[in-house]
């Protein structure tokens, strides 16, 4: 399985799901990094304007925010 192409970045953003139940944070990998990634809010800011404009704080499920960002 290689997943999303922005995992890595993607990676080290999990500090903000350190809160949260290990198999919620396998649930949101499976759905988004390895399955959805096109649905994915981080995916998109990645592919539209770089890996580097995506915002730290932003979450996969963020995708009405995702899509202001690249207008």
């Amino acid at each position: 399985m290689s997943g999303c192409r922005f995992k890595k970045v993607c990676d080290s953003h999990k500090d903000s799901f350190k809160n949260f139940p290990e198999h919620f944070v396998k649930l949101i990998e499976d759905h988004y990094c390895y399955g959805n990634e096109t649905k994915c809010a981080r995916y998109i800011v990645g592919k539209q304007l770089g890996r580097d404009k995506i915002p730290p704080t932003l979450k996969p499920n963020d995708v009405q925010k995702a899509k202001k960002l690249v207008k």
